[in-house]
């Protein structure tokens, strides 16, 4: 049995944390599955959660495999001390429309030796690779076998 925590910003009525929801809720069947949330927002899910979704501070002492989905968190997991490893899950390019980091910032997230990349396409795969470091998979749309797969 795997322990899997998610880190998320917050939640948004969007398609993607619907899948998100949908995946962990899957995961969760089989695997300790968490969702940790940075922003101490009232937040509202798209679906019902089978898993605990828990403040940041706890994502410190998580053990598990811990998955970030934005470059800010990924800060947050990199200062994890505790994870099993680390993920950055990629749903979007979100570098090109970030104006709060610099190229030095970004780099220093994908190339960082402890993160292992995941991207949700091949075209975002090829160009992770070209820019930064090979990703270690694809996981369309937080599908819950393809990341299991991923993770081992």
């Amino acid at each position: 049995m795997k322990e899997i925590g998610v880190i998320v910003n917050s939640l948004q009525e969007d398609v993607n944390s619907y899948n998100m929801v949908n995946c962990l809720n899957e995961l969760s069947k089989t695997n300790r599955c968490y969702l940790f949330l940075l922003e101490n927002t009232k937040n509202k899910l798209v679906t019902h959660a089978n898993f605990s979704i828990l403040q940041a501070e706890s994502l410190f002492s998580f053990k598990g495999h811990l998955i970030s989905t934005s470059l800010f968190n990924s800060q947050c997991c990199l200062n994890s001390l505790c994870a099993f490893k680390k993920y950055l899950y990629l749903n979007k390019l979100e570098w090109m429309y970030l104006q709060s980091f610099n190229n030095e910032q970004v780099s220093n997230i994908f190339l960082h030796e402890e993160i292992n990349i995941i991207s949700k396409s091949s075209s975002y795969s090829d160009i992770l690779t070209k820019l930064f470091k090979p990703t270690i998979g694809t996981v369309y749309n937080w599908n819950p076998d393809e990341l299991l797969k991923v993770i081992e």
